[in-house]
């Protein structure tokens, strides 16, 4: 036993070694998959049985290389059906596998889903009907007191469990949406109110309860957040309606539910398009959208008067600035390697490569955290910056699009001239790399007060003074930096 352990700690050292080389490694737990099914009594005792030695070395197995992103681990008995031991001894004996030979084709298939969905988009909203997809029957014709949900019938127990498992799902970062067809008083009476209902109008980022097209609705509802169709998930009992959607949305997951709701759980559970790997920001993100909203509509109501100048002034917008730390990692690197409209170079890192970066004592991180009077925007902006002889070189530049027109991308840009000034540097640098995403990057940088532009390359001059917009309060280092009287164009 000893000898075994002292094996299965130098293959985990080695698949820990060459882990840097691979996007992704999948991994299989230890198992004895061949005799030994029946249990008997010396299996589970400490340090001898059978069944404690394969549970520890797991166990040491997933502490060791759950920290690793791109690697997962399985169980391949997870993905096959019950097996039959009389076929699984002639395949082991003619072939000396341990599978079926249809078993085989079902383990490989499973884990190409598994490879495909690690590298596909992560899902990031679920928008749903109401009848007979989160409640059995037709409000309209049923009344609240019919319709089936929760109670003691198979069907009310499916669809709440349903709603649980929706709401899982929302508190770990996935945004829910309504688009039903339905007269829209009569239904959020029954979401408020009905006792057996789970998900509740506060859960949902946007609502859509009327009569119109529901492609039309989802438009809007993509439009409102700022989302693209391959990041949404559509779930409506009628064929129809999914295929009218299909016809419009080409990208989007539409999912095909059965006639009978007791499988509408396992269908939604089965889905393995979620990024569960989730960021302070990520648990909040329905909170965040709702405040967006928020602040749009005040912006509506508040330029019909006044200017956008003064609605800026008016949110009180405070910028905290961080240096890089472990605490913030997570978060950096997963906007980092999401954003694509204001980014400059569009560098995507594997772990190995954001080792190194950090590693280097001449590269600096920023992170920048916004909030104003409606709520907290969360982590939405980072800097690299290199020091290269006498000057400094902005490697990525990266601002989410919820903080677009504030003039956040402008304070960074000062910010970066700040620390030249710190730093005694004559100038700062950045190479633009353009995509087919990053134009309003080009833009902003072409509006800068740069000095040069050489073929992509961009050179600002240190100004003595930074200019900060002065309806902005910017925190660095416990500090605030001073604002100047420069306010932006509308």
């Amino acid at each position: 036993i000893r000898t075994l352990r002292k094996n299965v700690l130098n293959l985990i050292d080695l698949i820990i070694k060459s882990e840097n080389k691979f996007h992704l490694s999948i991994i299989s737990i230890f198992k004895n998959y061949r005799n030994f099914k029946n249990i008997n009594s010396i299996d589970f005792v400490d340090k001898i049985g059978r069944k404690s030695i394969e549970m520890e070395f797991n166990l040491i197995l997933i502490k060791k290389l759950s920290k690793y992103k791109n690697i997962i681990i399985i169980n391949p008995i997870d993905f096959l059906k019950s097996q039959s031991d009389i076929e699984n001894e002639k395949y082991w004996y003619n072939t000396k596998s341990i599978y079926t030979l249809e078993e085989t084709k079902k383990l490989s298939d499973s884990i190409f889903n598994v490879i495909n969905n690690f590298f596909n988009i992560k899902k990031k909203l679920i928008i749903c009907d109401l009848d007979n997809t989160l409640w059995g029957g037709i409000l309209g014709d049923d009344g609240i007191e019919k319709i089936i949900l929760g109670g003691h019938s198979a069907k009310g127990e499916a669809y709440k469990d349903f709603q649980k498992y929706l709401l899982h799902l929302k508190n770990n970062g996935i945004l829910l949406a309504l688009c039903s067809k339905n007269e829209k008083k009569i239904a959020i009476n029954a979401i408020t109110n009905h006792p057996e209902m789970i998900l509740r109008l506060k859960d949902f980022v946007s609502v859509k309860i009327n009569w119109v097209d529901k492609a039309e609705n989802i438009k809007e509802i993509l439009n409102d957040l700022n989302l693209n169709q391959e990041d949404v998930i559509f779930i409506d009992d009628s064929p129809s309606e999914r295929g009218r959607v299909k016809s419009v949305f080409h990208k989007m997951l539409v999912l095909d539910l059965p006639k009978n709701p007791v499988l509408f759980p396992i269908i939604i559970k089965k889905l393995d398009c979620f990024n569960f790997d989730l960021t302070k920001e990520d648990k909040k993100r329905t909170i965040m959208y709702k405040q967006n909203s928020l602040r749009e509509k005040n912006k509506i109501d508040f330029i019909k008067e006044n200017s956008y100048q003064n609605w800026l002034d008016s949110l009180k917008i405070e910028v905290h600035i961080d240096m890089y730390s472990s605490i913030n990692s997570t978060r950096i690197l997963q906007l980092i390697n999401k954003t694509n409209q204001m980014n400059i170079s569009t560098n995507r890192y594997t772990p190995k490569d954001w080792d190194l970066l950090t590693s280097n004592s001449s590269v600096k991180i920023y992170s920048f955290k916004v909030r104003d009077k409606f709520g907290d925007y969360g982590l939405v902006g980072v800097l690299i910056i290199k020091k290269i002889s006498n000057y400094l070189h902005i490697i990525d530049f990266i601002l989410s699009c919820r903080v677009f027109g504030k003039n956040i991308e402008h304070t960074m840009l000062n910010f970066v001239n700040y620390i030249c000034n710190i730093e005694k540097k004559e100038k700062y640098t950045t190479l633009f790399k353009k995509t087919n995403k990053n134009k309003p990057t080009l833009d902003f940088l072409n509006q800068s007060n740069y000095e040069l532009k050489l073929n992509n390359l961009y050179t600002w001059v240190k100004n003595n003074n930074s200019k900060f917009p002065n309806f902005i309060k910017i925190f660095f280092k416990k500090k605030i930096l001073k604002n100047n009287k420069n306010k932006i164009k509308n």
